[in-house]
């Protein structure tokens, strides 16, 4: 009999964050962290929250990289709250790794919030729609919140879905850090 048949992991989570200047350094510290804080090799799903002061795209490929391509959702902050710490400065990321036989995590992105934020519902629910099953929990959404109509979106997310049960839709919106 294999010495692991039978045991059930549940839900591991870490959490690790950076405040290297360095974004593709600084990516690769958090992610690290929150995998080993999680004690596991590869997570199943990642949250990444960053303050505007870094270069988005490289920071976003070092936390992929680190993280081994797993499944990632997330936004730019006006800054980070985690480990018993925050920090609202220009260069500070969290990074949440979290691996599960309990949970399932779906991702999916869209375009055209600003323009047409009924037809961006609609996107989404095409989206997770063939991974939606009775026992799904909640759907986490990250905006532009400079230019998100939830009222929109959120018609456009129920109409796509044609639930007969509530879904919580969790998350929030990312900003420019008054750049406007």
């Amino acid at each position: 009999m294999d010495a692991g048949a039978g045991v059930r992991m549940g839900t591991q989570a870490g959490v690790g964050i950076s405040h290297h200047r360095n974004p593709r350094v600084a990516g690769k510290q958090a992610a690290e962290r929150a995998v080993a804080s999680a004690g596991i090799e590869q997570p199943d799903f990642v949250f990444l929250f960053a303050s505007v002061g870094y270069d988005q795209q490289a920071l976003l490929d070092s936390v992929r990289l680190a993280t081994g391509g797993a499944s990632l959702i997330g936004c730019s902050g006006e800054g980070i709250i985690a480990e018993g710490e925050t920090d609202e400065s220009n260069f500070t990321v969290g990074v949440m790794a979290i691996s599960s036989d309990e949970i399932r995590f779906q991702h999916g992105m869209t375009t055209g919030m600003a323009t047409d934020p009924h037809g961006a519902g609609n996107a989404v629910a095409e989206a997770v729609r063939p991974d939606y099953a009775d026992d799904t929990l909640a759907l986490f959404a990250f905006a532009d919140g400079l230019t998100f109509n939830f009222d929109q979106f959120n018609a456009g997310l129920d109409e796509g879905l044609k639930l007969d049960r509530l879904l919580p839709l969790l998350g929030g919106t990312a900003g420019d850090n008054f750049s406007m």
